[in-house]
């Protein structure tokens, strides 16, 4: 990060955009605090850490420069002793730890959970003609061999590991080709039906799925669907974007092969250990003393509700 793009950012965030100087207090130009947080995270999206308190302490483009300039030789100081440490890539063939969200999102499908029991996933159609079954099933094994999330299996004990080989190397094909089209739609909801909030079985290995169906005049449609334990959104367009790639004949990004998500999260938990301890001391001293959170107007009690719906659908 320079100079000029720190002060362009700052610049463009002020209600009207003009030059200043280092030494004036961009509080009374007009940043507001929920400006600031906003320039926070986006600094942190670059790689550079500075807190809220520390830039509302010193509102000045001096001020803040200092800090940032402190963050990124701070940063490059732990990146070159990382560096000269052999770290050997983790075996993701063995158990390793669940994220924060993970863990949330696999503990949200015990059955004894209030509004548990269901899975987080998501669920998603594509229109099309003329799609090949036996050229979608080659590509779509290309992608669960290049991706190994798309293997992972999670263990009972809130851990996961990567399979050798994924859940199923088969896609089910429904060949409605022969039905009138308000027949064939008629089935393929009911394919709708019975994929988008069904629960799949994790603990084998089951993670992500898709079916195609083969409409009249050519036309076709592909069920995605995919547990979020392996997956955000950005991951699914990426998944979705190297599917398509891949159904072309395409070659998928070396960068992504194989990629090690046992070892980022062991370079992640070292990389933030100390501030993780720091925030952990903050908010166990803060403990007792915060008030307790509102009731929240529900218009029914969680244990009371009997049927749950798991899919996030597109």
């Amino acid at each position: 990060m320079e100079y000029i793009e720190i002060k362009e950012q700052i610049k463009q965030k002020l209600p009207v955009a003009r030059d200043f100087g280092d030494s004036e207090n961009l509080l009374e130009l007009g940043l507001s605090s929920l400006t600031i947080m906003r320039l926070v995270n986006q600094w942190r999206k670059q790689g550079v850490k500075v807190s809220f308190g520390s830039l509302m302490e010193n509102p000045t483009f001096e001020g803040w420069w200092a800090l940032i300039q402190g963050s990124m030789k701070k940063k490059a100081g732990k990146k070159r002793a990382q560096e000269s440490k052999i770290t050997p890539e983790k075996d993701m063939k063995q158990p390793f730890p669940l994220t924060d969200v993970q863990y949330a999102y696999w503990v949200g499908r015990d059955e004894e959970q209030y509004l548990g029991g269901i899975d987080c996933h998501a669920y998603l159609e594509f229109d099309g003609e003329n799609i090949e079954p036996e050229r979608l099933e080659k590509a779509w094994n290309v992608l669960q061999y290049h991706h190994p999330m798309l293997r992972a299996c999670f263990l009972d004990d809130g851990t996961q590991k990567i399979l050798d080989k994924p859940y199923c190397e088969k896609i089910k094909v429904h060949d409605f080709s022969r039905m009138s089209s308000e027949e064939a739609e008629a089935m393929a909801v009911s394919v709708r039906e019975r994929l988008s909030h069904r629960k799949l079985k994790i603990e084998e290995g089951e993670v992500a799925g898709i079916e195609l169906t083969l409409f009249p005049e050519n036309k076709a449609r592909l069920h995605v669907d995919m547990a979020l334990l392996v997956a955000d959104v950005q991951s699914l367009q990426i998944l979705l974007r190297d599917l398509a790639s891949a159904y072309r004949g395409e070659n998928l990004p070396k960068e992504s092969k194989g990629w090690n998500f046992a070892s980022y999260l062991e370079r992640q938990k070292q990389e933030e250990g100390e501030e993780r301890k720091n925030a952990e001391k903050y908010w166990k001293n803060r403990l007792e003393h915060l008030p307790k959170g509102p009731d929240l107007p529900l218009a029914k009690r969680p244990q009371e509700v009997k049927k749950r719906c798991s899919t996030a659908g597109l």
